[in-house]
């Protein structure tokens, strides 16, 4: 998982592959995500469930996969009740509380949830303290509210510590106006987020 560092340096991270797509088999995710060569990946919740309790099982599958184990999405702490001072102070502490760990702590904005909007999202960053609080840019929940990702990269890039790079319909075509799903990268959308994310690399 990545190691605390310096905020005022980006995270160079490897190019890692997240689970959502394979519906909780991680294991096939696993098989899948390094047969197509990438060198890192990104757990969820039910890997927990699965290998928590045998750690060195997974440590072994990931190795023998020759897959770093990038990041956790824990998927279990729930904001929706909690003001914008208290998510902060939560974020803060829960990142003090891994950085003794010595790992690092994202702050993962999301579409319908709070510091869905790009100015919500900066002032939760502008709140919290970036020795223990970074951040994971969604592309897709980004542009979804309203904003630009490639801006996004500059903007933030001090206190990147992951991407997630994907693409949005929005709206569905027929359906509401604030309907969405995510689709395939598109090069006309995704593209200056892209060549940012190279920069930043």
């Amino acid at each position: 998982m990545p190691r605390v560092r310096d905020a005022s340096i980006p995270h160079p991270g490897p190019e890692s592959r997240a689970l959502p797509t394979w519906n909780g088999n991680d294991r096939q995710a696993i098989d899948d995500i390094a047969a197509l060569g990438f060198s890192g990946i990104q757990l969820r919740r039910p890997a927990v469930d699965q290998w928590g309790d045998r750690p060195a099982e997974l440590k072994d599958l990931l190795a023998g996969r020759k897959l770093s184990f990038d990041a956790l999405s824990s998927g279990t702490v729930s904001l929706e009740s909690i003001s914008q001072t208290g998510t902060v102070d939560l974020l803060t502490d829960l990142g003090r509380r891994s950085a003794d760990l010595g790992v690092a702590l994202g702050y993962h904005h999301h579409i319908g949830a709070l510091g869905e909007k790009p100015d919500e999202v900066a002032r939760i960053l502008d709140a919290a303290d970036p020795r223990f609080v970074r951040l994971i840019l969604d592309t897709a929940h980004y542009q979804h509210a309203g904003g630009n990702p490639a801006e996004a990269v500059r903007n933030h890039a001090g206190r990147l510590l992951l991407l997630h790079i994907k693409d949005v319909q929005s709206p569905v075509p027929g359906d509401a106006a604030t309907s969405y799903r995510f689709v395939e990268l598109k090069a006309s959308r995704i593209s200056p987020t892209a060549r940012s994310c190279r920069r930043w690399h």
